[in-house]
């Protein structure tokens, strides 16, 4: 099969005027080419960017029905779209995704375990920012000279088994969160005339299934080390436990 999938304006038509019920006959049929047809005619309907509200009073059901074709029989492709459609544009939880999550292929189950996953840990990369603009605070009040900005990555991991996939960086600078700097895939560690590293780096990383956290420093040869936390509570509750070196 092409791995070529367009969609026309019948797509869109059946989705503004057929509504779920439409949609459902055509996701849940023998036709992948459809399906797959569909499914990209949905992505420009889910992305807020286009700001079309024709799905807003079905969103749930179609949510629902997205999830049910990942973990029913389909072929991997339409799968991957249904999936790349709740990564994007929805938020979990996703029920079905978790309780049919045994039944996914081997393939899919890293991204079906980050959707899962995305709100949660949502939830704890706030508390880990926090703790690296406390510690990235208390390291400047006693060393004043160093730079007023530090590098800050998330690697995405929810097990010890895989080494760590960088989801997202950014920079604080003065405590606040700022996008508009470039990060050249390493930070440099030269140092200063004071011995601190000039581009400074926080990496955390949040292992849901161990139910821990890590966050590591950098900010000179003599002042590095790492950090664990517990992660504690449940779902919409979560805290994290004093750190621990």
């Amino acid at each position: 099969m092409s791995n070529y999938v367009s969609y026309t304006e019948e797509e869109r038509m059946l989705v503004r005027e057929g509504g779920i019920d439409a949609i459902r006959k055509v996701l849940t049929g023998n036709d992948t080419a459809k399906k797959r047809s569909l499914l990209l005619c949905l992505d420009w309907f889910m992305d807020p960017y286009y700001g079309q509200p024709d799905i807003d009073s079905y969103k749930e059901e179609l949510i629902e029905l997205l999830e049910t074709m990942i973990v029913t029989t389909n072929p991997i492709e339409v799968k991957d779209d249904a999936l790349q459609l709740l990564s994007d544009y929805c938020w979990g939880p996703f029920p079905t995704l978790e309780s049919h999550f045994d039944e996914v292929e081997e393939q899919l189950k890293p991204e079906v375990k980050y959707a899962i996953n995305m709100h949660r840990e949502a939830q704890i990369d706030s508390l880990l920012v926090d703790e690296c603009r406390r510690i990235w605070s208390d390291h400047r009040s006693a060393n004043p000279q160093v730079p007023d900005h530090v590098w800050v990555l998330f690697d995405r991991n929810t097990n010890t088994d895989r080494s760590p996939d960088l989801e997202r960086l950014f920079v604080l600078e003065n405590g606040e969160i700022r996008h508009d700097r470039r990060y050249a895939g390493k930070a440099p560690k030269k140092e200063n005339k004071d011995g601190f590293f000039s581009e400074p780096e926080i990496r955390f990383n949040i292992l849901l299934d161990e139910k821990k956290a890590v966050l590591t420093y950098s900010f000179s040869k003599a002042l590095a080390g790492v950090f664990f936390y517990d992660i504690q509570g449940e779902e919409g509750h979560y805290s994290l436990s004093s750190p621990k070196e």
